[in-house]
């Protein structure tokens, strides 16, 4: 099942923003392909700059994932 937390359950250790080869490998158990940034990044779902855990000015990407450092 899915928390509304950071972390969720069947998540794996690696936290949010970090490389990641599969959604089983993040705390977030939710990794992506950001091309802009050459690889596989621990993220979650968001449809506000607000959910986006990440510092001030990167928030919520345009396909509805919270952008990573």
């Amino acid at each position: 099942s899915i928390d509304s937390g950071a972390v969720v359950e069947g998540g794996g250790t690696t936290p949010f923003g970090q490389a990641c080869t599969l959604s089983s490998d993040c705390q977030t158990n939710d990794c992506q392909n950001f091309p802009g940034l050459g690889g596989n990044y621990c993220t979650q779902p968001c449809s506000t700059d607000s959910q986006s855990p990440t510092p001030p000015g990167l928030g919520c990407g345009g396909v509805g994932y919270c952008k990573v450092p």
